[in-house]
């Protein structure tokens, strides 16, 4: 005998949400690809999915919420935590793509995948110095002798 298939519980989600919005809120745990025009709404949608799955007991060790910038991590993390206040759930991790790159960079580097990393940090007269080589090596053969010439008069801005 089997079930009837379950309809998801929407009495929780606040009114202002679309049809479409709780439609991607209760969706199955799977993957999916939201598209919308800036301001309609994917921010606030994306956190009541997470709170929505949460609240069905799915683990947020095994979420990673990826954003472009720190700027919308932090917006993103602000909003979260409006959603989920008061309800005692741990939340997924929040990164940006940059911070997710140099995390599993490290992490090769330290299992010995990749090899490590200089983190200092360049001089001004070493920056200067490596965008004069490289200028050197890039720019057009007729204009070699005036950039030997002129390698002190030569910055970043003149590139």
């Amino acid at each position: 005998m089997s079930l009837p298939p379950q309809i998801p519980e929407t009495s929780n989600l606040p009114d202002y949400l679309t049809d479409e919005q709780r439609a991607i809120i209760t969706a199955g745990f799977e993957h999916a690809v939201i598209t919308a025009v800036a301001g309609s709404g994917k921010t606030s949608t994306l956190a009541w999915r997470i709170r929505y799955l949460l609240e069905q007991g799915h683990d947020p060790a095994r979420m990673l919420v990826l954003m472009f910038n720190r700027a919308a991590r932090v917006d993103f993390e602000h909003k979260l935590q409006d959603v989920t206040r008061n309800l005692g759930l741990a939340t997924p991790e929040i990164r940006t793509y940059h911070a997710m790159g140099l995390r599993l960079y490290k992490r090769f580097v330290r299992e010995g995948f990749l090899p490590g990393f200089s983190d200092k940090i360049l001089t001004d007269q070493e920056i200067s110095y490596q965008a004069w080589q490289l200028t050197r090596r890039l720019a057009p053969e007729d204009l070699a002798d005036e950039i030997r010439r002129n390698k002190k008069d030569l910055s970043l801005i003149h590139i």
